[in-house]
């Protein structure tokens, strides 16, 4: 009221604070939003290191605002893969076939596999990492495989003028088709 005032000079500090990374191209607004991972596919007969899909740093992205503080951004799968078929690169999120024997689609016709991305911990350090989970599934495609035959040695007779029909005699030929539960139908020709 009577006109007097004081000046001050006021600093203030705005600390950074490590928020959770996201499967996403953009963290804003923040908090970013995960984005769910799209789904995979592969077919059972890959080969071991085979990629399965496009790398996580793709599509959906992975996102971390700290991350250029830190170490960056790791993905590891937590579930679904206790097994051991598939495997991911840390620093891509790119899946691939880990061990192809267990890749049978006879056995599983698909994977369900959580995803977890964890941050540096930056800028506090390493003990204040955070993670992000998120769902993948992965798709087995059926690829049919040679029966084969399973008894040996197969030896059958017949006399030389016989009627047409005349059962053979002679041990059984047996044969096995990997793909018995396909819905499939084979002939022994």
């Amino acid at each position: 009221n009577f006109g007097l005032y004081a000046d001050a000079t006021l600093v203030l500090n705005v600390n950074n604070k490590n928020e959770p990374p996201v499967f996403n191209r953009s963290f804003a607004p923040q908090p970013g939003a995960n984005l769910a991972p799209p789904a995979f596919f592969v077919w059972e007969n890959a080969t071991n290191q085979a990629a399965v899909g496009a790398a996580l740093s793709v599509a959906p992205g992975l996102v971390d605002p700290e991350d250029a503080l830190g170490a960056g951004l790791s993905v590891s799968i937590t579930d679904g893969n206790s097994a051991g078929v598939f495997g991911v690169a840390a620093a891509t999120g790119q899946l691939f076939v880990a061990d192809r024997t267990l890749l049978v689609y006879e056995r599983a016709q698909s994977y369900t596999l959580t995803l977890s991305l964890r941050d540096s911990g930056a800028p506090q350090g390493s003990s204040y990492a955070l993670t992000t989970t998120a769902t993948a599934v992965v798709s087995v495609g059926h690829v049919n495989k040679a029966p084969s035959i399973t008894s040996s040695p197969c030896s059958f007779s017949v006399n030389e003028n016989a009627a047409a029909g005349t059962t053979l005699t002679g041990s059984p030929l047996t044969a096995a088709d990997p793909d018995v539960n396909d819905g499939q139908a084979g002939d022994v020709l």
